[in-house]
């Protein structure tokens, strides 16, 4: 049975959400700090020091391998996200005969040169 503290509570849970958000989109940079600010954790037996979006990616990546399906449908969004931004993605540069010249650029080819798999 939902009590009236049950409501209320929540009512306050989603308010606070709602603030939160509305500092996020009145300054959007305040999330970008805090998504580059360095914390520490810790990968099989060292503790290493990576982004707080690394944090993130590694942990819903982590939390998806395990099985948890709300990590992995949030997993394959991001990953659909990430391709359908990088498609078409083309570099320009000027040639030594002042003409432009541009290259379409293949997300897979450059992320395996950097031996980083997608």
């Amino acid at each position: 049975m939902i009590t009236k503290s049950d409501t209320v509570n929540h009512q306050n849970q989603i308010s606070s959400k709602l603030e939160k958000a509305a500092i996020l989109k009145a300054d959007p940079t305040v999330l970008q700090e805090t998504l580059n600010q360095r914390v520490v954790i810790t990968e099989g037996n060292k503790q290493v020091s990576v982004t707080m979006l690394e944090a993130m990616v590694k942990g819903l990546l982590a939390n998806s391998i395990k099985g948890k399906a709300g990590a992995t449908n949030t997993a394959f969004k991001l990953i659909q996200q990430m391709e359908e931004s990088t498609k078409g993605m083309s570099i320009s540069y000027l040639q030594e005969d002042g003409s432009v010249r541009h290259h379409e650029v293949d997300l897979e080819i450059v992320l395996d040169g950097l031996g980083v798999s997608k």
